[in-house]
């Protein structure tokens, strides 16, 4: 989950505002199980969080907090009730949601290093953890390829090949 952005109300109190990651028009949202699961506990909490605010005394700085509450508990819900979990292919050579992968990315910036990270739904992606949104140019490059095939594919300005050394789920 990414801060989207920090604001401090009268009382001084940081108030948090997250966004969901956004998903391209027309594009499933895909989970790991993991990813649902994730997605349910977060569910729990903030239902638990909305109760405990709709019990407190009514100033204006909880009003507003109820009524940012209440939006991210709405938009949290749409993304439970779209998800797709994707189950691990009958062929687990190819890489797909829900895998880890080894790149070694043979040109660009990175030309020679080695990568290992899952493939995962928008909402599980954290690439300092090593899991990487399905929509993502890297993942798209790899997403139905197995071990030994080279894919291209640009990240901001740079063209990238990558060769996938590796498959696991």
């Amino acid at each position: 989950m990414s801060r989207a952005f920090v604001k401090e109300d009268a009382s001084g109190e940081d108030v948090v505002v997250t966004h969901r990651p956004p998903l391209p028009d027309g594009v499933p949202n895909l989970v790991t199980p993991a990813g649902l699961a994730a997605l349910v506990s977060e569910r729990d909490e903030r239902q638990t969080e909305l109760a405990a605010l709709a019990a407190s005394e009514p100033t204006p700085e909880g009003r507003r907090k109820l009524a940012a509450a209440e939006e991210e508990l709405e938009l949290l819900l749409g993304r439970i009730a779209t998800a797709q979990v994707v189950a691990p292919p009958r062929d687990r050579d190819e890489a797909g949601v829900g895998a880890t992968v080894v790149v070694r990315y043979l040109t660009g910036p990175q030309a020679g290093r080695a990568a290992e990270f899952s493939l995962v739904g928008v909402d599980e992606a954290d690439p300092l953890e090593g899991r990487v949104a399905f929509t993502a140019p890297v993942a798209q490059a790899l997403i139905g390829k197995r071990p030994g095939a080279e894919s291209a594919f640009k990240a901001g300005d740079a063209e990238q090949t990558v060769r996938l050394e590796s498959v696991d789920y």
